[in-house]
């Protein structure tokens, strides 16, 4: 079984995550960041690793993704909030319907938490009250929440749903 694995980072987050996931899996893996381009053709299974922006996947990402077609494709997300949130499954739904756009299929999912870039912490201070991005105190404690994330629970959990999904 020939597997890619690629990711976008912005703080390594996501990076962590999928490089575990990847060196955890059987067969020969190659794991990349998704500015490579990797012709994804070449292999058995895709997993693409992403950051959350915006209620779904960073840029990168998407535009990679769009350039798949038919295929089974697992995703693992990091997220400056809590994943099990509406929030959290609102994303799962979004990238579900990015997949089908090119004939893809989720073969897995996981979504953790993750630290967030505090150059965006500081641009987000620097909104007005009525921006949907203002820091809040709830969107505050999300970062406090998200900060000791991707822990080695996350990463333990995000290689126990790739190795089942890949059974």
């Amino acid at each position: 079984m020939k597997i890619l694995a690629t990711y976008s980072t912005r703080t390594g987050n996501t990076q962590r995550v999928v490089e575990a996931v990847a060196n955890s899996l059987p067969g020969e893996v190659d794991c990349l960041n998704v500015e490579c381009q990797p012709d994804p053709s070449q292999y058995d299974v895709l997993i693409h690793g992403f950051w959350v922006t915006g209620a779904t996947a960073d840029e990168p990402s998407l535009e990679y993704l769009r350039g798949i077609c038919d295929r089974s494709i697992g995703l693992i997300g990091t997220m400056g909030a809590n994943p099990s949130s509406a929030y959290g499954r609102s994303i799962a739904l979004r990238l579900k319907n990015v997949l089908r756009e090119n004939n893809n299929r989720m073969k897995a999912w996981f979504l953790c938490a993750g630290k967030i870039d505090p150059e965006l912490i500081r641009w987000m201070e620097t909104l007005p009250e009525n921006h949907s991005q203002y820091p809040t105190p709830a969107r505050r404690k999300n970062w406090e929440d998200a900060l000791g994330h991707p822990n080695q629970l996350d990463i333990d959990r995000a290689i126990d749903a790739f190795r089942q999904a890949l059974s």
